[in-house]
């Protein structure tokens, strides 16, 4: 079963976001939580792995490989989700 683990963000007008992460082990049903969230409640979603592919492909000297381990990519790629959840547009 996944972890989904919720984080609270304040956008610039004082208001409340809230940012659903979800994480799990590989083949734990993530991709299909995200779909039946944005399904039911509109959600939007941001795979990850598209992020990781994109930064890797457009500068190869990003820090990681995609074979590297899922905790140094974490390490690389948590400072741009952040600020990604930060600024996301809902």
């Amino acid at each position: 079963m996944c972890e989904t683990v919720l984080e609270q963000v304040y956008c610039d007008e004082g208001g409340l976001l809230m940012v659903i992460l979800i994480g799990g082990a590989g083949y734990t049903g993530k991709t299909f939580m995200a779909q039946q969230l944005l399904e039911k409640y509109k959600y939007p979603t941001f795979s990850i792995d598209n992020l990781k592919m994109g930064l890797y492909r457009a500068n190869m000297d990003c820090g990681f490989t995609p074979t590297d381990s899922s905790e140094l990519i974490g390490e690389k790629l948590w400072p741009i989700l952040k600020g990604i959840a930060i600024i996301f547009p809902f």
